[in-house]
């Protein structure tokens, strides 16, 4: 038991346990930073197959994405619904679609955050897409939840629990309360 204790309790064994700890950190950390970038990089080109002024050209472009299996990060079920139903506008958001906010009243949400710097107008972009999706990665990313243990789904949506969470954020913003913004600011 002696012999075990020392051997434990060894330089050269601690820094072998310290060296294959943080190589297995290291590994996990690049998986995640990998399925991330796939995640970004399939956004993006969804976004891409929906900048058209036909519905049509969308949804064959979508249907192409999703058969030849470029889109694997996201719900295929999902979008092959959305597809078969003529629904892809509600990329924009459903809090949008359901007219809870105007793309307007959003993107100054997010510019007075320090999320979007763009024109302000109704025209759903790249760059309001982005902050959307930059908004909820921050506010994962430092930690805090909708409700214990439920995240906010990074997909550059502005749907119910996002908008939820922005209105929130406004309003301790407003109320000077420390926030994500505070967070924010802070990494800067």
């Amino acid at each position: 038991m002696r012999w075990l204790i020392a051997l434990l309790s060894s330089p050269l064994i601690l820094a072998a346990i310290g060296f294959l700890t943080s190589s297995v950190a290291t590994v996990w950390q690049n998986k995640e930073n990998a399925k991330l970038e796939r995640a970004k990089f399939e956004f993006g080109m969804i976004q891409e197959a929906l900048k058209t002024e036909y519905m049509e050209e969308a949804t064959e472009r979508l249907k192409f994405l999703l058969k030849t299996e470029v889109i694997t990060q996201f719900d295929t079920k999902k979008l092959n619904a959305l597809i078969q139903n003529h629904e892809l506008p509600i990329f924009a958001g459903a809090a949008i679609k359901f007219h809870l906010v105007s793309v307007m009243e959003a993107k100054q949400l997010f510019k007075d955050l320090g999320l979007y710097d763009g024109e302000i107008n109704n025209t759903i972009d790249d760059p309001f897409f982005k902050a959307i999706a930059d908004f909820q990665y921050r506010f994962n990313e430092h930690g805090f939840t909708v409700k214990p243990g439920d995240k906010l789904e990074v997909d550059g949506l502005l749907g119910p629990k996002t908008y939820a969470v922005l209105k929130r954020v406004m309003a301790e913003k407003d109320s000077n309360k420390a926030t994500i913004l505070s967070v924010k600011n802070s990494s800067n």
